[in-house]
């Protein structure tokens, strides 16, 4: 089982808090909405490694969609910062 956090980390970004509970609010809804009922939570490390936190867990078969959501979250993030400049 794999949490979006270890996802961010394995193609080398990491996440501030904003960004981490977007990504895994919309993955949790998904999973929601094809499973009806909540993703699995194990406790993990924390984001930041000191202490532990009840994260939600995924197959290794969601890879690819939480790639996906978190490339959409980079986009958006990209996009809003565009109105900005």
């Amino acid at each position: 089982m794999i949490t979006v956090l270890d996802v961010f980390r394995e193609i080398g970004a990491e996440p501030d808090n904003e960004v981490m509970w977007s990504v895994g609010k919309a993955l949790q809804t998904r999973w929601e909405a094809e499973n009806g009922e909540l993703p699995e939570k194990r406790l993990r490390p924390k984001k930041s490694g000191a202490g532990s936190h009840c994260m939600a867990v995924y197959p290794h078969s969601w890879k690819p969609r939480i790639i996906e959501e978190i490339k959409r979250h980079q986009y958006e993030e990209t996009a809003q910062m565009a109105l900005f400049a």
